[in-house]
């Protein structure tokens, strides 16, 4: 038996059903998966208890956000979040996998749960990105781990009352960078085993990096970041946003029928909304079009005369072109490109 766990609100509630039924379609061991449900609502909590099968139970667990006053808010975590520093109160397993909702599962977990963890919090992958920006280093840690995926040991987490102490931490954050990661770094202070990045393969770091220098920071082979178990859709834009996301293709295969029509309209709102833009962009390119148009007649209008220029003195016309006179009344006579061609009064009449 593999035990999952997620947490999720009404806004995570359709991508969390989507993992799930990712799990369903990948896996033949018997899962029971733990709905952390935060103030969800009713519509969302019967569809998660739909999901359940024959090898898949589901079992939610309603909560209220206790968490309003704690910390600073996150623009992409909620506060649920932190429901994940009371797990091993909430969930009565020795060992558990806790998944974020915006992940696709592409592969059997028995591996990655038989993990032994016995004398670790939990089995976990570094953060390439949250590295590089050195937030290890602010700990003082070696290494600094993401808290999307994580096994674990909730036997441990209780016998030392982590609960407590990561809550502690939480209020004292001086950070305010992450909603609950850097709480979970830091007390579990490095006391965690890594893992492969392919059982935790965050899609954000291809917005910055090639796929050799991320098997590169984790030592591994390409071949191996190429086909993860766990897609981890860290990047900004999310599949059930946008449908032209990164990994949209393979995330739409696992959304449930009942929530195919939410993933119209968001796609419709966000289609709208691009088009709006664009309608907006193509004004301000008009005006812009408009204004270069302007500045290019006055230029022309200004090189005419210097290229072109005509002088009329006591009725006789001179034409100068570059300076130089092509047409020139002088006298009775008229001068066409300096050569002497006409009387003036033969070239009036016959012209």
């Amino acid at each position: 038996m593999i035990n999952v766990v997620f947490i999720c609100d009404n806004n995570y509630a359709l991508p969390t059903r989507t993992a799930i039924n990712s799990l369903k379609k990948t896996q033949s061991s018997k899962l029971c998966i733990y709905v952390i449900a935060v103030d969800l609502s009713i519509e969302n909590i019967n569809l998660f208890n739909s999901l359940s099968s024959e090898n898949i139970t589901v079992k939610v667990l309603q909560k209220s956000n206790e968490f309003q006053n704690v910390g600073e808010n996150h623009p992409y975590v909620s506060k649920a979040a932190l429901f994940k520093f009371f797990l091993p109160s909430m969930i009565k397993e020795d060992k558990v996998l806790y998944l974020d909702g915006d992940i696709i599962v592409g592969a059997e977990l028995d591996d990655l749960y038989g993990c032994n963890i016995q004398r670790y919090y939990a089995a976990v992958v570094k953060d390439m990105a949250g590295m590089i920006a050195g937030h290890h280093e602010k700990m003082n840690h070696e290494s600094y781990f993401n808290s999307g995926v994580m096994l674990l040991n909730l036997k441990k987490m209780r016998q030392e009352n982590t609960a407590d102490k990561l809550l502690k931490a939480k209020k004292e954050d001086v950070w305010k960078h992450f909603m609950d990661q850097d709480t979970l770094n830091l007390v579990f202070a490095e006391k965690v085993k890594y893992l492969s990045p392919k059982y935790n393969f965050m899609l954000g770091n291809m917005r910055t990096y090639k796929y050799e220098q991320i098997a590169d920071f984790y030592g591994v082979s390409v071949k191996e970041i190429m086909s993860p178990v766990i897609w981890h859709l860290t990047n900004y834009l999310k599949p059930w946003d946008d449908i032209n996301s990164c990994m949209s293709e393979l995330w739409l295969r696992y959304v449930i029928p009942e929530d195919i029509k939410y993933i119209l309209g968001n796609y419709c709102k966000s289609l709208s909304s691009k088009l709006e833009m664009l309608a907006q962009q193509q004004e301000v390119l008009m005006k812009k079009q408009d204004m270069l148009m302007k500045k290019q007649d006055m230029q022309i209008q200004k090189n005419s005369r210097r290229l072109f220029k005509c002088i009329q003195q006591n009725n006789k016309y001179a034409i100068y072109i570059l300076g130089c006179p092509i047409y020139k009344e002088k006298e009775d006579k008229i001068y066409i490109f300096g050569v002497l061609m006409w009387n003036h009064r033969w070239f009036k009449e016959n012209r």
